[in-house]
């Protein structure tokens, strides 16, 4: 609730209440936020025990390699 009620019947805005919305400009940004309708569809196969600890496996193997800040 972003208002308060006094005993008269009017109301007082808290602007601590009041949400604000920090948006950054687009302007020049290339890409649009549109899906396309005939995009294709992505279908994954289901996890399962040997797909995950695969995956990780060959996760960890690059990670060994990749530079840390």
């Amino acid at each position: 609730m972003n208002t308060l009620e006094t005993s008269a019947g009017h109301y007082i805005i808290v602007p601590k209440k009041v949400p604000e919305f920090v948006v950054p400009d687009l302007t020049d940004f290339e890409l649009m936020p549109y899906v396309s309708y005939h995009s294709p569809k992505v279908v994954c196969p289901p996890v399962n025990e040997n797909s995950l600890l695969q995956e990780i496996t060959d996760n960890l193997q690059n990670i060994r390699f990749k530079e840390t800040p």
